[in-house]
């Protein structure tokens, strides 16, 4: 079970050490994070909320005040009562005005002249509107403190993860059978944002990829449209899910008709660049800037190292992109606890895509992938 008052101290330890007199967790991977609130999945458009410009959770070294908006406090209210951490809670009911409640919610923590922290996604009007009323008030981010409180997980978000990356795996079982010549990237992409729901996951972690690549195909990466499954493609798979607060994100490649040589020849390079870089994840030992060089090297010494086009992954936890990422310039040393995507590829405009990820733990003796798919050529008749 994971002690979310610990999570909360800890915090607060930071924030003493930076300077920060409070932090704002307005819903977020953040306020989950650090609270287990529950974050709802973004809309496809923007939605409003009277007072959304301090809904969410208020913390100082001794305080935990959370702010809620009238319309939907009675279905908020019964979650955030069960949490121990939390010292008051204030409905914005109308019509008494917004900036009247934030005056006294924060001259009631001593803010006034003070430095907040808040999440990089904070609506940008509690930024503008909190300047105005307070003209000597202070801003940082959260993530000064949090991002380097996410890269290592514990036992109980391994446990978690991996049960992210397992129902993952299940569901690209399922959907194999499905694929025919034909269909469209939409139509499997459909498919299997139905299978994540269906399957009592939160929702997507990202907006699903199935790319077709060859012949006359488009070249643009990512997302999913009108392109059909034809013979002599590749179909390359990424999408992930959230379950129980914590991400997967997942690749795999599908041939359309038997594989050319020069296919396999690919699909075998990146199989060999991926485990090059797995394999070198032992915890203490390398940093995220050379790993990303281990599995780059790979691909370059075999002399297509212009076709591996981006960076090697990423970290993955609370959101499918975290810090630190395995690019140039991050020397992050990797530790025992963290977990990556391990995602290189081969890209040929108008011929293929061929990639695979997966979610990996780092370990003494090495990565250990959460994902257990095949990597196996799977051909799709």
């Amino acid at each position: 079970m994971i002690d979310y008052q610990q999570r909360l101290d800890t915090a607060r330890r930071h924030m003493a050490e930076l300077g920060i007199d409070a932090m704002y967790l307005c819903p977020s991977s953040d306020a989950q994070y650090l609270t287990g609130i529950k974050r709802e999945a973004p809309n496809p458009t923007h939605t409003h909320l009277r007072g959304d410009w301090i809904f969410g959770l208020w913390v100082t070294p001794t305080e935990a005040v959370f702010v809620v908006p009238e319309m939907i406090s009675r279905f908020v209210i019964p979650e955030i009562e069960k949490k121990s951490f939390l010292t008051d809670h204030l409905t914005l009911n109308p019509p008494q005005a917004i900036e009247t409640y934030a005056e006294r919610l924060i001259s009631r923590l001593d803010l006034t002249g003070g430095c907040l922290a808040v999440p990089k996604t904070a609506l940008a009007k509690t930024i503008v509107n909190l300047s105005r009323l307070f003209p000597h008030m202070r801003f940082a981010t959260t993530e000064s403190f949090t991002a380097g409180m996410r890269m290592v997980k514990d036992a109980t978000e391994v446990e978690k993860m991996r049960a992210a990356a397992t129902l993952t795996d299940k569901i690209f079982a399922d959907i194999l059978p499905m694929l025919k010549s034909g269909m469209t990237e939409l139509e499997v992409a459909v498919e299997i944002d139905f299978q994540i729901r269906r399957r009592g996951a939160d929702g997507c972690s990202f907006h699903t990829g199935v790319m077709v690549k060859g012949p006359g195909k488009p070249n643009g990466i990512g997302g999913a449209g009108s392109t059909t499954l034809d013979k002599g493609c590749t179909l390359a798979f990424d999408f992930g899910l959230v379950l129980d607060g914590y991400c997967s994100d997942f690749g795999r490649t599908v041939y359309i008709g038997e594989p050319t040589d020069e296919m396999v020849f690919y699909h075998e390079l990146v199989m060999s660049a991926q485990k090059a870089g797995i394999d070198a994840m032992k915890a203490g030992t390398i940093t995220a800037e050379a790993l990303n060089g281990v599995s780059r090297e790979v691909i370059e010494a075999a002399g297509h190292g212009e076709k591996f086009f981006h960076r090697l992954g990423h970290g993955i936890g609370s959101d499918v992109h975290e810090f630190p990422f395995l690019d140039i310039g991050y020397t992050t040393i990797l530790e025992q606890g963290m977990t990556f995507t391990i995602e290189p590829s081969i890209f040929i405009p108008e011929k293929l895509l061929i990639r695979v990820e997966d979610v990996v733990l780092v370990t003494r003796e090495g990565g250990e992938p959460l994902n257990k798919a095949t990597k196996e050529i799977l051909v799709v008749a």
